[in-house]
């Protein structure tokens, strides 16, 4: 039976500390990535914890609701500031070489990719980080999004197919990346 507003459920310490140590990076680098802001995203993650573990205690701890609620809380503040979430700056954090050659070769690749990405429209975009970068399945996907199933099947078909003509375009091979 699934709890109901009356029925509050009542969540220990641990269980929350467990949820909030299990997402918090992610939901944090998923908000950098639609936002394009650091302490953005880290408002963002730590408000969409917030209210999904004190202000809907009748829901059952389910990380795709605060998927979607860190979304929904990025769409609104980028509503707020009237621009594009960008990737810049993603790179560095995401790069880690053993030498100076292979950092620097995937500080090079990351970059590529990223700016690749940026130049999406936004669902588009979405929907590859959720289940390329942060191995969401499809379903998953659709619900954090809002969207049918079907729906994020042409967004990934139409994404990749747009990333592919734009490193045609640039002159790189989308195998190599």
């Amino acid at each position: 039976m699934t709890p109901t507003r009356n029925d509050a459920v009542t969540r220990s310490p641990a269980e929350v500390a467990e949820l909030v140590q299990a997402v918090s990076d992610d939901i944090v680098r998923y908000a950098f990535c639609l936002v394009g802001e650091t302490n953005a995203a880290e408002e963002i993650a730590l408000k969409a914890i917030a209210d999904f573990v004190y202000r809907n205690t009748y829901r059952a701890l389910s990380t795709a609701y605060l998927w979607r609620m860190a979304y929904s809380r990025a769409v609104d503040y980028m509503r707020r500031k009237r621009h594009e979430a960008s990737l810049s700056g993603l790179e560095d954090v995401l790069a880690a070489g053993t030498t100076a050659e292979q950092e620097a070769e995937e500080r090079e690749r990351h970059r590529i990719l990223y700016r690749a990405i940026a130049s999406l429209p936004a669902d588009y975009r979405n929907a590859l980080y959720l289940c390329y970068l942060e191995g969401f399945s499809v379903e998953e996907t659709a619900k954090v999004m809002g969207k049918k199933v079907k729906q994020v099947y042409n967004l990934l078909a139409r994404g990749k197919n747009s990333l592919r003509e734009w490193f045609e375009k640039e002159g790189y091979r989308y195998e190599d990346l």
